[in-house]
C-alpha cells in the first residue's frame, strides 16, 4: 500500500497558484516568492500557513482526492 498525500494548491499568502518545481524539490509561488517544501510547509517568502493538506485515499489502486 502506498502512502499519497495532496494538498491544495493555492498560496496561503494571497491565493496564488502554486507549481512544483523539480530541480528543486519545493512548491513555489510565483507571486511573492513564497516557497514550501513536499510536505506543504512554509519553508520561505511570506506565506503564513502550511498548504492544506485535502483527504486521500487509495481505492483499487485509484487515487482519489476529495476536494
Amino acid at each position: 500500500e502506498h502512502d499519497v498525500r495532496a494538498m491544495q494548491s493555492t498560496c496561503t499568502h494571497l491565493g496564488c497558484r502554486t507549481s512544483y518545481d523539480r530541480k528543486t524539490k519545493r512548491i513555489l509561488c510565483p507571486c511573492h516568492g513564497g516557497t514550501f517544501d513536499t510536505q506543504g510547509n512554509v519553508i520561505a517568502g511570506p506565506p503564513p500557513a502550511p498548504l492544506p493538506t485535502l483527504t486521500t485515499k487509495v481505492d483499487n489502486g485509484q487515487v482519489l482526492v476529495q476536494v
